[in-house]
């Protein structure tokens, strides 16, 4: 009899071990499922795709988050500074099938820079941004008087491949001889030479303009003044 009560016990003690180990296995499912489901959420809030660049000639990325749309200025970021990543915003597979891992750019705001990594190959990198796509293109002196366009910088042209032209008025005297180039810094339009030596400096207002700042050589620009894209 206590043979029989010593087995019926030994055998509760093994089913209560199990219930219990049962338990944390379902939790631990739970909890796993449920972060996969947070992961899954995320994945689905990013897209990358193309667009065709005439310009380049050939497919251009581009990068959605939470319906934000971030453009690749990869040619035209300053190359001494260094891509370091900050924190991990999530992954996505383009349309091609390749997985990249997207991460903020370090010391900047998701809002505005994004680092993007091929997973199987990350000397594949791109610098994605918010606020590079609306400012290329052609952009003339607002509201210019034919005086005006006569004495004073008239038109600055943006170009994919990170080169700038600066149309200079017909009086002056002054000609860039060597070709330059332009760079995006916390929302400030940087034009420089291939050295790095800097030509000229304009804000990038709300809407898209271009304001003058500064100028090292004789460009004949106002402070303040505004150039507006033109569209053809």
């Amino acid at each position: 009899m206590f043979k029989l009560f010593k087995n019926v016990l030994h055998f509760n003690v093994k089913f209560k071990v199990t219930i219990i180990v049962a338990v944390i296995l379902t939790v631990a499912l739970i909890i796993g499922l449920m972060i996969n489901r947070e992961a899954n959420s995320m994945l689905n809030e990013i897209e990358i795709f193309y667009k065709e660049d005439s310009i380049r000639n050939s497919p251009t990325m581009f990068l959605t988050l939470d319906e934000i749309e971030y453009f690749n200025i990869t040619g035209t970021w300053d190359n001494t500074l260094p891509l370091e990543r900050g924190e991990e915003v999530g992954s996505a597979l383009d349309e091609y099938g390749t997985n990249w891992h997207i991460f903020e750019l370090k010391g900047y705001s998701k809002n505005d820079y994004l680092l993007v990594f091929e997973r199987d190959n990350n000397f594949n990198q791109f610098l994605m941004s918010t606020i590079a796509h609306d400012v290329y293109g052609t952009y003339i002196l607002e509201n210019a008087t034919q005086k005006q366009k006569l004495e004073q910088l008239f038109s600055i042209i943006l170009n994919h491949d990170g080169t700038v032209w600066l149309v200079t008025p017909p009086i002056s005297s002054f000609i860039l001889v060597d070709s330059c180039y332009y760079t995006f810094m916390d929302y400030e339009l940087i034009i420089h030479y291939e050295s790095g030596e800097e030509v000229a400096r304009f804000d990038i207002d709300t809407d898209g303009a271009l304001v003058f700042q500064s100028s090292t050589v004789p460009l004949h620009a106002t402070v303040g003044a505004r150039y507006v894209e033109i569209h053809n």
